[in-house]
This record gives C-alpha cells, structure tokens and sequence, in this order.
C-alpha cells in the first residue's frame, strides 16, 4: 500500500512539474503573472511602511535605527521613507505610473541595503543584503516593463 501511495505521489509531482513547465507559454498566464508580480513587489514596501506608521513605537523604533547609522534628521527620513513606502505599494497594486515609481525605488533600496545592510557577520546580514540584491533586480526589470494588465496607467 505504502509503494503505491508513494508511485502516486511521484506521478502527481511529475504531473505538476510538466504543467508549471508549459505555464510561462500560456497567454493567459502571460496576462496574470505580471499583474501578481508587481502585487507581490508591493508586499515589502507595505510591511515597511506598517513599521513607519507616525506616533507608533514602531516609528520610534525607526529613527532610532536611522539616527544610529548617521543620517540627519532622522525622523523626517523616516516620516518621507513611510509616504514613499505607502505612495508606491498603493501605485504597484493599481498599476500606476510603476516604470517611474520601480525607477525612483531603485536608489532609495540601493541606499537602504548601503546604510543598514552592509555587514557581513552573521547569515541574517547576508539574507537581507542578498534579499535587497534581488528587490533591486525586480525593480529593474520593473521600471522597464511597468504595468501592461490590469493598470490605471498601463506602461
């Protein structure tokens, strides 16, 4: 019982590797992958403006991280990093003006993985540089190909 469990578990994983496979081929996949993308790259600057929110501990928490690394007027870098945060996990969702926000965000993500994460001592140090490695190339290949489905401003 247990090998034919097994032997049906192997076709079913077969089976779902071979359609992913044909999905990037799919037109219909072609028009919805896009429009989740860019949802998902919405994701991080969402989260990070939740920890930015004005008058919360979390916001406390925030300037106090960026005055600690040298950056003036930290609390107004923090209060302008939120609008930006919100202003474009908003523009992401909706499919505005993206190529120019994904093109503004590039240096900004540049900055941020220079200032808080450019140490190399632990795992967690590499995971969020490489992590910002990979935002950065999303944001490249979004301020290129901006939002064509399912956009207010379609790119």
């Amino acid at each position: 019982m247990a090998v034919r469990a097994h032997a049906t578990l192997v076709r079913d994983l077969i089976d779902f590797i071979l359609i992913m496979l044909s999905l990037p081929y799919s037109s219909n996949y072609e028009r919805w992958a896009p429009v989740l993308g860019r949802i998902l790259l919405a994701v991080p600057f969402l989260v990070g403006a939740f920890f930015k929110i004005p008058g919360t501990e979390g916001f406390a928490a925030e300037a106090g991280m960026t005055a600690a690394v040298g950056v003036p007027f930290a609390t107004a870098a923090v209060f302008l990093a939120f609008l930006l945060e919100v202003l474009v996990g908003i523009a992401f969702i909706i499919g505005w003006k993206v190529r120019m926000f994904a093109a503004i965000l590039i240096p900004y993500v540049i900055l941020l993985t220079a200032l808080f994460h450019h140490s190399f001592t632990t795992p967690y140090d590499i995971g969020f540089f490489v992590d910002h490695l990979v935002l950065i190339g999303a944001l490249l290949y979004a301020s290129v190909y901006g939002a064509r489905y399912a956009a207010v401003t379609p790119d």
